[in-house]
């Protein structure tokens, strides 16, 4: 992990990240208090993972912004668009972004496995779903395999899961690129996070039964991506 170097580094990241927030809720990415919980995971991931942690966040950030507006027509003209026209809002932010942040401010050893592990999570689950929504096809819902129209909570289809792949593999070899951990863990994190973007459509039945909602689901399901990574790393015996 490289840290931001000294006091001037600290204060640029800080700096560009309350740009990039603002940014993000001029250009309608974020609603306004989605900024204030984007700024905040920023903060925090930047205090404990330096540039490379908040690199690959803004990455995210902006590749999730890029899928949510794929093929936007066509998703408005269907009915399965994200609504307040794909502005993610404070709860949105919280639930992908709050486990990487958990996982980053833990500290110790897999502080970035865990943050990696669930960022990739995150972005498999978000790229899956927009790209699946946008390209359409056949879709399933995963947890019995019925066929249901494509947008429906919990399916799965072949494009968005082969988006979600991509998506886990390029966030993986940005990792990479940027010295946050070695390559035999980069593996680790990129399957542990693109495997648990499944987990979604498995629990989505507790979303039609009023137990959890949409974000809450993710929440979780952003965690698991980010323990099971770690989980994976202890039972390897390395560490970052």
């Amino acid at each position: 992990m490289t840290a931001p170097s000294g006091l001037p580094g600290m204060l640029g990241l800080q700096a560009l990240n309350v740009v990039l927030a603002v940014a993000g809720w001029r250009r309608r990415t974020v609603s306004r208090w989605g900024a204030v919980a984007g700024w905040a995971v920023g903060a925090g991931v930047g205090l404990a993972l330096g540039w490379p942690g908040y690199g690959l966040l803004v990455l995210y950030f902006a590749v999730t912004a890029a899928a949510t507006r794929f093929r936007w027509t066509a998703k408005v003209d269907r009915g399965i668009a994200e609504a307040d026209r794909g502005a993610r809002g404070a709860r949105q932010v919280a639930a992908n972004g709050g486990p990487p942040l958990l996982f980053a401010l833990a500290g110790g050893d897999f502080a970035a496995l865990g943050f990696l592990g669930a960022l990739v999570t995150a972005l498999a689950d978000t790229v899956s779903s927009e790209a699946g929504k946008g390209i359409g096809g056949p879709a399933r819902r995963l947890a019995d395999l019925s066929p249901v129209p494509p947008g429906t909570a919990g399916a799965v289809s072949r494009a968005g899961t082969a988006a979600g792949l991509v998506a886990a593999v390029g966030l993986a070899g940005a990792a990479g690129a940027l010295d946050l951990l070695p390559a035999r863990l980069l593996v680790l994190a990129g399957g542990a996070g693109f495997l648990a973007a499944f987990l979604e459509g498995l629990l989505a039945p507790l979303e039609r039964a009023g137990v959890l909602d949409n974000d809450g689901i993710n929440a979780v399901s952003v965690f698991a991506g980010g323990l099971l990574a770690v989980c994976l790393g202890w039972l390897s015996g390395g560490s970052a």
